[in-house]
């Protein structure tokens, strides 16, 4: 199974808390960094340098992400790419956000793939060792 977009996992392991807690320590400065520094946000999302529109597409839903950080649902998958521990983590928005009713109640039980939904719907991978973010997977609005 590969992780979508990005390289395949060539093994898969449950996370310690302290990869987890070493996740969230430093995720929202490095997103708020990202918006005001355009090294930071290539570091993140290297496409951001090919084009104006995509640097400021990506500034903007950052922005509104962190708004919205801890409202979301975080799907934390372990995974092993290039022999080196990586995390995973798969954002979704939090039971309230459809005034339909929470499609997304099994998400304990199912990963959730999405290719669209806009700032509801992202993914980043984080190295444990480096403490490093990267590979923003921010999602575009059909």
């Amino acid at each position: 199974m590969g992780l979508p977009g990005w390289v395949e996992a060539s093994e898969y392991f449950t996370p310690s808390e302290a990869e987890y807690l070493g996740f969230e320590a430093e995720l929202a400065a490095t997103l708020q960094a990202a918006t005001t520094d355009d090294h930071a946000l290539q570091l993140l999302d290297p496409w951001t340098a090919k084009s104006e529109g995509a640097h400021d597409f990506a500034v903007l839903e950052i922005g509104k992400i962190l708004e919205r950080l801890p409202e979301y649902r975080r799907q934390v998958f372990g995974v092993v790419v290039h022999g080196q521990r990586m995390l995973y983590v798969n954002f979704l928005p939090g039971a309230d956000w459809n005034k339909f009713g929470d499609s997304f109640e099994d998400w304990r039980k199912r990963s959730i793939a999405t290719s669209d939904g806009g700032f509801w719907f992202w993914a980043i991978m984080f190295d444990p060792k480096s403490r490093s973010y990267y590979q923003l997977d921010l999602h575009g609005y059909a």
